[in-house]
């Protein structure tokens, strides 16, 4: 499953977001769950944001699709992360 994390370097929201993706990932690797993240800081990866369609940060792109924007809480996460 690929994972995008679109962030931006001063928003606290953002690193909230990454902190609660990255304990996620962990709890679902340990299952044996495989994922191929990337994590994308706006503006220097505009475009692909421009691509996805990406109008506020954060935001969370699974498989190539805009799933989420905004802070994420664990839940949720699980929730669009699991097959």
């Amino acid at each position: 499953m690929k994972v995008e994390l679109f962030t931006s370097g001063r928003c606290p929201a953002c690193k909230q977001a990454q902190q609660r993706l990255n304990q996620v990932l962990d709890e679902l690797a340990q299952a044996g769950m495989p994922f191929q993240v990337q994590y994308r800081l706006v503006p220097k990866e505009i475009d692909r944001a421009v691509e996805l369609g990406v109008k506020a940060l954060p935001a969370l792109a699974i498989d190539d699709r805009l799933v989420l924007t905004g802070l994420p809480d664990t839940a949720t996460l699980h929730k669009l992360l699991k097959p």
